[in-house]
Protein backbone atom coordinates (compact mmCIF):
# COMPACT_ATOMS: atom_id res chain seq x y z
CA UNK A 1 0.00 0.00 0.00
CA UNK A 2 2.83 2.61 1.04
CA UNK A 3 4.58 1.58 -1.98
CA UNK A 4 1.28 2.48 -4.68
CA UNK A 5 1.23 6.08 -2.69
CA UNK A 6 4.71 6.80 -3.08
CA UNK A 7 4.20 5.56 -6.89
CA UNK A 8 1.25 8.03 -7.42
CA UNK A 9 3.11 11.11 -5.84
CA UNK A 10 5.56 10.60 -8.37
CA UNK A 11 2.90 10.39 -11.11
CA UNK A 12 0.66 13.37 -9.63
CA UNK A 13 4.00 15.54 -9.20
CA UNK A 14 5.21 14.83 -12.76
CA UNK A 15 2.57 16.24 -14.51
CA UNK A 16 2.95 19.86 -12.21
CA UNK A 17 5.60 22.55 -12.64
CA UNK A 18 6.21 25.77 -10.71
CA UNK A 19 5.64 29.77 -11.94
CA UNK A 20 6.64 32.51 -10.30
CA UNK A 21 3.63 34.51 -9.69
CA UNK A 22 2.70 38.27 -8.51
CA UNK A 23 -0.04 40.52 -8.17
CA UNK A 24 -0.90 42.91 -10.92
CA UNK A 25 1.59 41.70 -13.22
CA UNK A 26 1.72 40.21 -16.86
CA UNK A 27 3.34 37.02 -18.15
CA UNK A 28 5.87 39.13 -20.64
CA UNK A 29 6.52 41.40 -17.02
CA UNK A 30 7.28 37.93 -15.65
CA UNK A 31 9.88 36.98 -18.02
CA UNK A 32 11.52 40.14 -18.13
CA UNK A 33 12.07 40.15 -14.04
CA UNK A 34 12.91 36.53 -14.43
CA UNK A 35 15.40 37.11 -17.23
CA UNK A 36 17.39 39.67 -15.50
CA UNK A 37 17.55 37.85 -12.44
CA UNK A 38 19.22 35.27 -14.28
CA UNK A 39 21.68 37.53 -15.33
CA UNK A 40 22.60 38.49 -12.00
CA UNK A 41 22.99 35.39 -10.60
CA UNK A 42 24.99 33.97 -14.14
CA UNK A 43 27.58 37.38 -12.89
CA UNK A 44 27.34 36.43 -9.46
CA UNK A 45 27.92 32.35 -10.36
CA UNK A 46 29.29 32.01 -13.49
CA UNK A 47 29.26 28.31 -15.45
CA UNK A 48 31.99 26.27 -13.34
CA UNK A 49 32.42 23.16 -15.22
CA UNK A 50 33.95 20.27 -12.65
CA UNK A 51 35.31 17.17 -13.72
CA UNK A 52 33.50 14.09 -11.62
CA UNK A 53 35.65 11.71 -11.12
CA UNK A 54 35.29 8.04 -9.49
CA UNK A 55 38.50 6.14 -7.62
CA UNK A 56 38.60 2.79 -8.12
CA UNK A 57 41.22 0.04 -7.19
CA UNK A 58 42.99 -2.46 -9.65
CA UNK A 59 45.46 -2.71 -12.23
CA UNK A 60 47.65 -5.69 -12.97
CA UNK A 61 51.37 -7.17 -12.75
CA UNK A 62 53.34 -6.38 -15.23
CA UNK A 63 54.55 -3.39 -17.19
CA UNK A 64 52.54 -0.42 -17.80
CA UNK A 65 50.31 0.18 -20.39
CA UNK A 66 48.61 3.20 -20.90
CA UNK A 67 45.18 3.45 -23.67
CA UNK A 68 43.95 7.23 -22.82
CA UNK A 69 43.57 8.18 -19.13
CA UNK A 70 43.13 4.21 -18.58
CA UNK A 71 46.73 2.93 -17.62
CA UNK A 72 47.01 -1.28 -16.97
CA UNK A 73 50.11 -2.76 -15.39
CA UNK A 74 50.61 -0.30 -12.18
CA UNK A 75 50.72 -3.18 -9.43
CA UNK A 76 47.65 -4.94 -7.42
CA UNK A 77 46.05 -2.34 -5.21
CA UNK A 78 47.08 0.48 -6.33
CA UNK A 79 44.20 3.73 -6.72
CA UNK A 80 43.78 5.04 -10.56
CA UNK A 81 41.32 7.68 -10.63
CA UNK A 82 39.52 8.23 -14.22
CA UNK A 83 36.97 11.15 -15.48
CA UNK A 84 33.74 10.31 -15.80
CA UNK A 85 31.40 13.35 -16.66
CA UNK A 86 31.03 17.11 -15.62
CA UNK A 87 29.19 19.00 -13.50
CA UNK A 88 28.53 22.96 -13.08
CA UNK A 89 29.34 23.44 -9.23
CA UNK A 90 27.71 27.04 -9.29
CA UNK A 91 24.69 25.44 -10.69
CA UNK A 92 22.89 24.92 -6.77
CA UNK A 93 24.39 28.87 -6.03
CA UNK A 94 22.99 30.33 -9.28
CA UNK A 95 19.47 29.05 -8.54
CA UNK A 96 19.00 30.01 -4.79
CA UNK A 97 20.39 33.68 -6.29
CA UNK A 98 17.76 33.39 -8.75
CA UNK A 99 14.77 32.53 -6.39
CA UNK A 100 16.42 35.15 -3.94
CA UNK A 101 16.15 38.13 -6.85
CA UNK A 102 12.64 36.89 -7.87
CA UNK A 103 11.28 36.91 -4.20
CA UNK A 104 12.83 40.13 -3.35
CA UNK A 105 10.97 41.59 -6.37
CA UNK A 106 7.76 39.93 -4.71
CA UNK A 107 7.27 36.75 -6.60
CA UNK A 108 5.64 34.07 -5.67
CA UNK A 109 6.42 29.75 -6.40
CA UNK A 110 3.50 28.69 -7.08
CA UNK A 111 3.07 24.64 -7.92
CA UNK A 112 0.36 24.29 -10.86
CA UNK A 113 -0.45 21.16 -13.31
CA UNK A 114 0.53 21.52 -16.44
CA UNK A 115 -2.21 22.37 -19.11
CA UNK A 116 -3.63 19.54 -21.45
CA UNK A 117 -4.13 20.02 -24.91
CA UNK A 118 -8.11 20.49 -24.65
CA UNK A 119 -7.54 22.99 -22.43
CA UNK A 120 -5.35 25.45 -24.96
CA UNK A 121 -7.44 24.51 -27.54
CA UNK A 122 -10.09 25.65 -25.98
CA UNK A 123 -8.76 28.94 -25.15
CA UNK A 124 -6.92 30.31 -22.09
CA UNK A 125 -5.99 33.88 -20.94
CA UNK A 126 -3.11 35.01 -19.63
CA UNK A 127 -3.99 36.40 -15.89
CA UNK A 128 -2.74 39.81 -14.91
CA UNK A 129 -1.48 39.00 -11.38
CA UNK A 130 -2.69 35.97 -9.69
CA UNK A 131 -4.05 32.76 -11.29
CA UNK A 132 -7.32 31.75 -10.54
CA UNK A 133 -8.09 28.68 -8.73
CA UNK A 134 -8.17 26.45 -11.28
CA UNK A 135 -4.76 28.01 -13.71
CA UNK A 136 -2.33 25.48 -15.10
CA UNK A 137 0.76 26.03 -16.61
CA UNK A 138 1.79 26.36 -20.09
CA UNK A 139 5.30 26.33 -22.04
CA UNK A 140 5.97 29.67 -23.73
CA UNK A 141 8.31 29.60 -26.77
CA UNK A 142 11.98 30.85 -25.39
CA UNK A 143 11.56 27.93 -22.55
CA UNK A 144 10.10 28.82 -19.18
CA UNK A 145 6.38 28.24 -18.08
CA UNK A 146 3.40 30.79 -17.20
CA UNK A 147 0.19 30.31 -15.34
CA UNK A 148 -2.65 30.80 -17.18
CA UNK A 149 -6.62 30.54 -16.70
CA UNK A 150 -8.51 28.07 -18.95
Amino acid sequence: MRIAGIILLVLATGCTTTVYTRSGTYPAEKQADLLACEAQALKLFPVSMQPRTTIGIGGTIGPRVCHGWLCTGTGIGVYQTAPVSTYDANATRRTQAVENCMATSNYRRTSLARCTPEQIAAGVTYPKGAPDADACAVLVDGGGWVAVNP
